[in-house]
């Protein structure tokens, strides 16, 4: 199993669990989500009632939840963004990464770049479908992980990482 860990805050954001494709000349990754019911779990262990309880007046309280399986699975933190602040963010954020990539894997530097640019192009051309997130640590100079509904009859929408604000981990 593959895990990915934003390279700045070493938030775990992604997994290799969830269906992954790549886009934007091998810059972003795309994820597909799913809205699960969390909580109310009754356990039956095959012995009835047996040992007692299980009068209606004991029942156990109805918590189901419906959640996003990645918001939850990686404590995912929504954070508000107007365009002007994310013009801001996005420019430090991809100085920061060019960087990085300028010590870590220069080969990979002009590629991010050329990838990195239309993405940036995309959102902001579509600002408004888009909501923002950051990692457990709410460090909001690390990755921000972007969502949006691919389609209108979408239930849950697809997540946006920028591949190389991530470290990859096999477990």
């Amino acid at each position: 199993m593959k895990v990915y860990f934003d390279v700045f805050s070493n938030d775990e954001v992604l997994s290799d669990s969830y269906p992954i494709s790549v886009e934007h000349e091998d810059v972003v990754l795309e994820v597909a989500s799913r809205v699960i019911v969390k909580g109310a779990e009754q356990f039956d262990i095959g012995r009835g009632n047996e040992f007692g309880g299980g009068a209606e007046e004991e029942a156990v309280e109805d918590n189901a939840e419906r959640v996003n399986d990645i918001i939850s699975a990686f404590n995912l933190q929504e954070v508000p963004f107007n365009k002007k602040e994310y013009t801001v963010y996005i420019r430090g954020y991809m100085q920061r990464l060019k960087k990085h990539l300028e010590e870590s894997n220069p080969d990979r530097v002009a590629t991010f770049m050329a990838g990195a640019s239309a993405f940036v192009k995309r959102v902001m051309a579509n600002f408004n479908e888009f909501k923002f997130y950051v990692g457990s640590s709410y460090d909001q100079t690390a990755g921000v992980i972007l969502s949006y509904f691919k389609e209108e009859s979408n239930e849950a929408p697809h997540f946006l990482y920028i591949r190389d604000g991530l470290r990859e981990e096999k477990f």
